[in-house]
């Protein structure tokens, strides 16, 4: 009868498709070692790769702005990021190139990879690595200021109405900046400590405590 006809077709149809279907989840169980590692890649890839863009922007804004006082970060964490990554890619390069039965390679293959699927979880590896170094690399070379606008800070900048408060120590030549009302020694919204020159100090005084008030007056508004 059509009917049985029908019933038939439909059972042999679901037949196919769960055959096809084992098999495409058996396919993706065997790449999901490597998909996984690509998908982690181009995500940090890509946000390294916003950030890096907004950091050249800002200082590029900077180089172009009226410097009042110029500061300093500490650089030396940085420096030492840039040179633990570096070691890092260098490893990664290294096991890219060497032959196929070393050590990451048995290592992976307990995870049932290839030699080719190896390299190209190494291969990720590297490239986050490297948009790591891109991003400390930038941190590095960047540069601190106080401008007219505000104050270029190592990650962002600070218009003087988000200045909610200062600590200049005169001693240690450092200042701290805070956009919390509970001050700028607390760690919410505070800056790291940026340095300044001796005879910048005085100056810095000046500037910062004629523009802090301006965000008590946004608040008002």
């Amino acid at each position: 009868s059509p009917n049985m006809l029908y019933c038939t077709y439909m059972n042999y149809i679901a037949e196919i498709i769960s055959a096809n279907g084992a098999e495409v989840l058996n396919d993706i169980a065997n790449w999901l070692p490597v998909i996984l590692p690509s998908i982690v890649t181009a995500v940090v890839f890509i946000a390294s790769g916003l950030f890096v863009w907004r950091l050249i922007r800002r200082q590029r804004k900077l180089k172009y702005s009226i410097t009042l006082v110029s500061l300093k970060d500490n650089k030396l964490p940085w420096l030492i990021a840039d040179a633990v990554i570096g070691i890092v890619i260098l490893i990664c390069i290294y096991r890219l190139i060497a032959p196929p039965d070393t050590l990451l390679d048995t290592m992976l293959k307990y995870y049932n990879l290839g030699s080719g699927s190896a390299r190209a979880v190494v291969a990720c590896a590297a490239l986050i690595a490297i948009s790591a170094e891109a991003v400390t690399a930038s941190l590095t070379a960047s540069h601190t200021a106080v401008v007219d606008r505000g104050v270029y800070t190592l990650t962002g900048f600070m218009e003087w109405y988000r200045v909610y408060d200062y600590y200049v120590d005169p001693d240690k030549k450092y200042v701290m900046l805070s956009t919390s009302k509970n001050g700028p020694l607390t760690l919410k919204g505070t800056t790291p400590p940026l340095r300044f020159r001796t005879e910048d100090l005085d100056k810095l005084k000046f500037i910062l405590n004629k523009n802090k008030n301006k965000f008590i007056s946004r608040s008002e508004q």
